[in-house]
This record gives C-alpha cells, structure tokens and sequence, in this order.
C-alpha cells in the first residue's frame, strides 16, 4: 500500500512538473484598445535553451524563433523584435496572460494551452542548383501527394535577400496543391556570387535556372511553372518571360515596377514629398526632379559629376533635401545600385501574352500605381495579351500592407487597426493562381 501510495505521490510530482514547463502548442490574441490579433505560439527547447515559434494569423511571413526564459510562473519572449512580452502562467489551468512592449494603450497577451491542429503534409527539401559559375541556396516546398504539380519560382525585390521572406508564402500555396522553389539570392545566404555587381538580366539568369532545375524534377509539371516576382522582381520576371527556354504558364508581380529604373528612383522622390505633408510648389517637384536625374544620369553614364555635385549644394538648402539622394561620393550606394541594375522594362513587357497578374498598393510610394499601372495596361494590350488583371489594392503600401492605426467607423465606432497584410493582397494572389493551374 505504502509502495503504491509512493507511486501515485511521484506520478503526480510529474504531472505537475509538466504543466509548469510552457513547452508545447499554444492559441489566444493579442489585444490592444479591443481589438484582437489572433497568434498561436509553438515554445520548445532548442538544446538547452527555450524558444518559440510564433505565427501571427493576418501576416503571411514565417517569422524566426525567438528566445524565451521561464523564471517559476513569469515566461518573457518576444511577440514581435519590438515588443517583448511578459507572461504570468496559470500551470494548473494551463494559461498564460501578460502584456507586451510598453505603447499606450497597452497590448494584452492572452494565451491557452491547445492541441497542435492538423495541418497538411508539407515536404520541403533544400536544394542546390547552378547559374553560371554561381550556385544557388534553396528549398523547395512540394504538396502531399506525387504530382506532378503546378510550381512557382519566387523572385526577391531590392537588397541582398534569403529565401526565409518567402517560406509563408510557400507553404501556404504547397497546401494549395502548388509547389514552390525559393532561393538565397546570388551574394546573400548560402548562395555565391556576387550580388553588389550583378546586373537584373544576371539575376534574370538564376531565376532561369531556377525554373529549369524545376522542370527537371519528376514531381512538378514543366508546363506549368510560373514565377511571382515582388518589387524589383517585377523587372526581373519582365526578363525572365522572353528568356526562359521553359514557357512560363503565368506571371504574379507585387509593386513591380513598369516604370524604368531611372524613373522608378525619380519618381520615389516626387511621390515621398506629396506624403509628406509639405504644401510643396510645381517648381519645387520639379527641381527635385531634375536633381534626381542628375543623380541617375551620373549613375548610368559616369559622366556629370561637377553638375551633380553642384546640384547637391543648392539642393542642401531646399524643403525638399531630405527626399532625394545628396551623394558625395561616387561610390555611394544608391549611384551603385543603379549603376549595376539599369534597366527598361518597356520592350519586354510589351512581348508577354503569359497570363499576367500584377498588384499595387494605392498608397505605395516606392512603385507608384499613378505612374506604373498605366505603362504596364498599355505595354500588356501592345503584346496582344488576353489574360492580365491589374489590382490597385485600397490604402495599401509598398508591401501591400496595411498600417496600424486608430481607425473610426460610421456611428462613432473606433476600433485598433493591427498592422497586417492587405485582404485583398492575399485573396486575389491565391484565388487567381489557383484559377490558372491544374492541380493533381
């Protein structure tokens, strides 16, 4: 009896010890002034340390582990880099409450223990392939099931990115029944090459070989890859549609420029003074204007320099310095940057009959729709093009997100607008997508 009893006292010891330990699936929301955003918090140990894994319901982006200490029941991690969260933990009915970050109002955490839900059976396999002398870094995400399925080649914008940007994408569409193939572009991750002197066809050139490395796998069908390029991978997919060997089955761009790079650089600097609030005057747009061809005219040329740099002292003095380029050397990296990626999008948008989707944000200032969804209707309709939608999603910006703010409706309803992905921005892609392949 005394056996037993000893017995039953450990096991419960161990229960016990079990519910205080956070490790396991967690659900509940975030709230701030009423308003909730929904989050499900996977924490689980690392080797010795504690982390966790949080997706956030209205953004697609998988976001890294972050850490996480547990002091008895007070649990600390970060919801988001700028907004730590401090956890108290009720063990026994197995929830966590607490607040994050110090704003005013404040964000209230509320967390339950949960089972871990059903989710569809991703594979995702890393993979290496060439491009030239270059090798890239990247993972494929392939739907259950043998295939051979639709696929989608995803193509960076700006900057010396991972493949990490792209894996909630991904995985959300794997789970749709479409393959994906995303990549460390040439210079960043795990990927050679350089990417500082890469011009947009070399990058033309890795997505290539991307979709040709695609169509030689026996689970993805060759007659329907397409690409999705976001931003400057708008130019690139422009490029990558009269060069592929492999026929591209269709076209996704997010804010992907139909403007020139030298006009896109122009006209991010008109369109981030018209935001600014400045009663600016037409004279002033267009000397901003001029300065900003200056600067892009030396970029592309390397001649001008002593009118550049006369430009940039008159321009010192002006309300509207602080929206464009004030370059003092010439290695300075804006001068750099379009020096290396130059580029018309003109001719090659004007031969695509690929089905073609493209989105912007009505508020987006880097890839103005005023500017770039006029050049793209006309370029698309001169190639004789039956298949394009242009969406100019509502109130979005450059990532086709929409900011948080303190929003009132009619009747004198207010409410915490979240930061988060445009609806819309997410409805469209999928449901279009899905509409132009053939699932197996």
């Amino acid at each position: 009896m005394r056996v037993s009893f000893l017995a039953a006292a450990l096991l419960l010891v161990s229960l016990v010890s079990a519910q205080e330990s956070v490790e396991g699936y967690w659900q509940g929301a975030m709230m701030r002034d009423g308003s909730a955003r929904i989050v499900d918090v996977d924490f689980f140990r690392d080797g010795d340390k504690l982390k966790a894994r949080i997706r956030v319901g209205d953004w697609i982006a998988e976001r890294p582990a972050v850490a996480v200490t547990q002091d008895g029941n007070v649990v600390k991690l970060e919801l988001t880099p700028e907004q730590p969260a401090t956890l108290h933990l009720d063990a026994l009915a197995g929830e966590m409450v607490g607040t994050s970050g110090g704003l005013v109002p404040p964000i209230r955490v509320h967390l339950k223990r949960a089972l871990r839900p059903v989710t569809v059976p991703v594979v995702t396999e890393d993979v290496r392939f060439t491009s030239g002398d270059v090798t890239l870094a990247g993972t494929l995400y392939l739907p259950p099931g043998a295939g051979p399925h639709p696929a989608v080649v995803s193509i960076h914008g700006r900057g010396k990115q991972t493949r990490a940007g792209f894996r909630g994408w991904a995985r959300l569409l794997a789970e749709r029944g479409v393959a994906s193939l995303i990549y460390d572009k040439r210079g960043a991750g795990e990927s050679t090459g350089n990417y500082d002197s890469a011009t947009m066809h070399d990058l033309a050139n890795d997505a290539v070989a991307a979709i040709s490395f695609l169509a030689r796998r026996k689970e993805i069908d060759a007659k329907q890859i397409g690409v999705r390029g976001n931003s400057a991978g708008g130019w690139v997919s422009a490029i990558v549609a009269n060069r592929s060997p492999v026929p591209l089955a269709f076209i996704i761009t997010t804010v992907g420029p139909a403007d020139s790079v030298r006009d896109q650089q122009i006209h991010v600097a008109q369109y981030n003074m018209r935001r600014s609030g400045i009663d600016f005057t037409p004279q002033e747009y267009a000397a901003a204007a001029a300065h900003m061809g200056l600067v892009t005219g030396f970029a592309y040329s390397g001649t001008g320099w002593e009118a550049l740099q006369e430009s940039v002292r008159k321009a010192k003095t002006t309300r509207w310095a602080r929206f464009v380029d004030l370059p003092e050397k010439q290695d300075y990296e804006d001068i750099l940057w379009v020096r290396a990626k130059q580029y018309d999008p003109a001719a090659d948008l004007s031969r695509i009959r690929t089905p073609f989707l493209a989105l912007y944000g009505e508020d987006d200032y880097v890839v103005p729709p005023q500017e770039n969804v006029p050049k793209l209707e006309r370029y698309l309709k001169e190639a004789g093009n039956q298949d394009f939608r242009i969406v100019v999603v509502p109130k979005a910006g450059h990532g086709l997100s929409l900011s948080d703010e303190f929003r009132t409706l009619p009747g004198d309803v207010h409410y915490w607008l979240w930061p988060k992905l445009a609806p819309e921005a997410l409805r469209v892609q999928v449901e279009w997508l899905l509409a132009h392949v053939d699932r197996r």
